[in-house]
């Protein structure tokens, strides 16, 4: 623990900023969940406890725990209902595990003391804006085909599946690109 202390002590403003950045998501994620559904206090006191330890120590399995831990609380706490319609609360959640997530693997790039590259900040601002961006389309999506007929579940497992396709088609297809010079 003293290390994890030490590497606080010695860290970065930009470092310090993520890790502060984890923290303050996982709390509003918490209050989020809270104020969507009845989530037991004690899962959100866990939750923000986890988040800090997670700020504290970004280099291990800590953060990927938190974010299942995040999802859980969510599932077992925010029901959507007689309507099965996704309640709008999902789109503030989404965001919180996003800024957590991208928080997180940024911490964890560099060294504490390092700060982070001006191109780093601006690639991973742009594509964490646009992951946000498309959150609230996706409620709307899901909303849509829940409220469209009984089988929406398996309609919403398709077009689930075919944006994560489509999302690791076009990674394969910058990647491959960038490696190739063009």
């Amino acid at each position: 623990m003293r290390e994890l202390l030490q590497d606080v002590r010695h860290a970065s403003s930009h470092q310090l900023a993520l890790r502060g950045a984890m923290v303050v998501s996982a709390l509003t994620f918490a209050l989020v969940a809270l104020a969507a559904g009845s989530t037991a206090l004690l899962a959100v006191v866990v939750l923000v406890a986890l988040g800090v330890l997670a700020a504290l120590n970004p280099h291990t399995g800590l953060p990927a725990f938190v974010v299942l831990y995040l999802l859980g609380v969510w599932v077992a706490g925010v029901e959507t209902g007689a309507s099965r319609v996704p309640t709008p609360w999902v789109v503030p959640a989404a965001w919180c595990l996003l800024l957590f997530h991208t928080a997180a693997a940024l911490v964890a790039a560099v060294p504490a003391g390092a700060r982070l590259p001006a191109p780093v900040w601006r690639r991973y601002g742009a594509r964490t804006a646009v992951l946000a961006g498309l959150a609230p389309l996706g409620w709307g999506a899901a909303a849509l085909l829940v409220g469209v007929a009984p089988s929406a579940g398996a309609a919403s497992l398709v077009a689930g599946f075919a944006v994560v396709a489509a999302g690791l088609a076009a990674h394969y297809r910058q990647v491959t690109r960038a490696a190739s010079g063009g």
